[in-house]
């Protein structure tokens, strides 16, 4: 029996175009075949025609699934190609935004440099915030220094003429 007839017999892939809709099975259900009987058992000729229905089935449907699974693969490797192509358009875009003369992408550009200038900005306050922080920390260090010095010009002092004896 041919592919045609198997398919035109109701043995086969469910619907016209080979394409599934959600929740459609791939393969339609047999119906219970019943043979003629014959004397010591069934008659073989018409099992042996529904055995090769079958197994032409059974391979009109391996061969399905091996399409599928190319479909699929071909499929893969298109949306990968689509997602380079998005890549490169969206560069494309970012490019065309920061080099066009419309208002829109001129009052881009100028936001997007005046974000910039304020970051600069506060970076160097607070460069500048820790500079001064540490001469203040710095010159109080040296003043404190110094203070202690004079205090102890001005003590040791006093104690040599109390006590004699260190002096030596």
């Amino acid at each position: 029996m041919h592919d045609r007839e198997i398919l035109d017999s109701g043995v086969g892939l469910t619907g016209s175009t080979g394409r599934f809709q959600k929740g459609e099975s791939a393969v339609t259900t047999e119906p219970a075949k019943t043979f003629a009987r014959m004397f010591r058992g069934y008659e073989p000729a018409a099992v042996d025609a529904y055995i090769d229905k079958l197994i032409t089935k059974q391979q009109l449907l391996l061969d399905e699934v091996e399409s599928l699974r190319a479909r699929l693969k071909e499929s893969g490797d298109e949306a990968a190609a689509l997602r380079i192509e998005v890549a490169i358009l969206t560069d494309e875009v970012a490019v065309l935004t920061d080099t066009s003369p419309s208002p829109h992408a001129m009052q881009h550009r100028m936001a997007k440099m005046l974000r910039r200038a304020i970051f600069e900005v506060s970076e160097m306050h607070a460069v500048g915030r820790a500079v001064d922080e540490a001469l203040f920390a710095s010159a109080e260090a040296d003043a404190e220094a110094e203070a202690a010095k004079a205090q102890t010009a001005v003590g040791g002092d006093s104690r040599a003429a109390k006590s004699p004896r260190r002096r030596v």
